[in-house]
């Protein structure tokens, strides 16, 4: 329940606020102490609300859709957790499903709406005094409630094919999670994300290439999924893309990571022009590639060596020459370079599972953005900045 001591606009300023609101003419510009009324009444609200969580109760209905066939909707429960000043609660929907009352059917274990922690807005809006189209304008970021993310798992599809009658889709996605926080201006600065067991058949006749080399593969069906973290350190002045990694069961596995030096706050400035000048500023500093192979290589070497009509094994032995090759190439002939070339010869020719390759800059304080995006176009000219080694397991 509201505590009513910390509701500091009366009703009768309210009322009178709302009749100045609804009195402005269309298109012209609401008086910003009527404004200012209305909008420190809801957030006094917001911040003297506070409740204990609720559990409801499941529902279930059935009828007849547009298309004329029946439809069954349940819904287990829905729990709330409770209201705190200036948060608005996490909410959880479980045991969800929808079916037609037979065979055809979308069921969920369980969906979450993390909480909205609304404390920065109204801070915003207590510094602001007058709340006028220009403030508004320059200030709107502020605004931006800091929303937590929102979750689910035991997703299972099993359906017909819309545009094949004849066919069915049947897919499931284990977990699904994002999750925000560490706001600055209305940006999250901590961010995750997650998915595990997405489970689908590959579209026979689909046009996109890759799903074309999967179906080549002998690969009809998928079950992948990915984890995403990256996060901004003040004090360090680093963004770092914690992980970044693809799993494919029987497939193997990428994950990326890589740290951003010189990420100062501005980058999140409200004011673009100081933000597009400190993301001019950020360098590069290190970066990491592993890589493991659960059959993926087994699958496509066979493939290309049929596409060349060579034997697959000569075929093998002469990619893991080319690979170390073109490591020679690129870094000159360097023990370092050697190590790495040596190292990615062995993951494809099969005697090594996993790939392990790290890219450095020797300058501690990081290779400028500039140089990183001139290599783009010459790699000759940001390689000799950089320390790039590799192993294999």
């Amino acid at each position: 329940m509201p505590d009513g001591s910390l509701i500091k606009v009366s009703f009768a300023a309210l009322m009178e606020a709302a009749d100045k609101l609804g009195a402005v003419a269309d298109g012209a510009t609401p008086p910003p102490e009527a404004t200012a009324t209305v909008v420190g009444f809801m957030t006094d609200v917001f911040q003297a609300f506070k409740s204990e969580p609720v559990n409801l109760d499941g529902l279930s209905c059935a009828g007849t859709g547009e298309d004329g066939q029946p439809f069954e909707l349940s819904l287990g429960s829905i729990v709330m957790d409770g209201y705190q000043p200036g948060i608005y609660p996490a909410i959880t929907f479980n045991d969800i499903k929808v079916t037609n009352g037979g065979a055809n059917s979308v069921t969920l274990a369980k969906a979450s709406v993390k909480a909205t922690d609304l404390s920065g807005p109204i801070a915003a809006i207590a510094a602001a005094g007058e709340l006028t189209p220009a403030w508004l304008d320059a200030n709107y970021r502020l605004l931006i409630p800091a929303f937590g993310g929102f979750s689910l798992s035991g997703l299972n599809v099993d359906v017909p094919n819309p545009e094949k009658p004849d066919e069915r889709i049947t897919a499931s996605l284990a977990d699904f999670d994002l999750s925000l926080s560490d706001y600055v201006n209305g940006i999250p600065t901590r961010i995750s994300s997650s998915t595990h067991g997405f489970d689908v058949p590959l579209p026979t006749d689909s046009t996109d290439d890759n799903v074309k080399m999967l179906l080549m593969l002998g690969i009809e069906r998928v079950n992948m999924g990915y984890d995403f973290a990256a996060h901004w350190d003040k004090d360090a002045r680093t963004i770092s893309l914690d992980n970044l990694s693809v799993t494919g069961k029987d497939l193997g596995s990428i994950a990326a990571s890589v740290v951003v030096g010189n990420a100062v706050e501005d980058l999140f400035a409200t004011d673009m022009a100081a933000a597009m000048t400190a993301s001019q500023g950020v360098t590069f500093q290190s970066a990491a590639i592993d890589t493991t192979d659960d059959g993926m290589l087994d699958k496509f070497i066979p493939l290309m060596a049929a596409m060349q009509q060579v034997d697959p094994a000569q075929f093998r032995t002469l990619m893991a020459g080319q690979a170390e090759g073109s490591a020679l190439q690129m870094l000159g002939a360097t023990d370092q370079a050697r190590a790495l070339g040596l190292a990615i010869s062995n993951f494809i020719a099969g005697t090594a599972k996993s790939l392990h390759i790290s890219i450095t800059s020797k300058d501690p304080a990081g290779v400028p953005a500039e140089a990183m995006m001139n290599g783009a176009a010459d790699p000759n000219a940001v390689l000799g900045l950089l320390d790039i080694t590799g192993t294999a397991q």
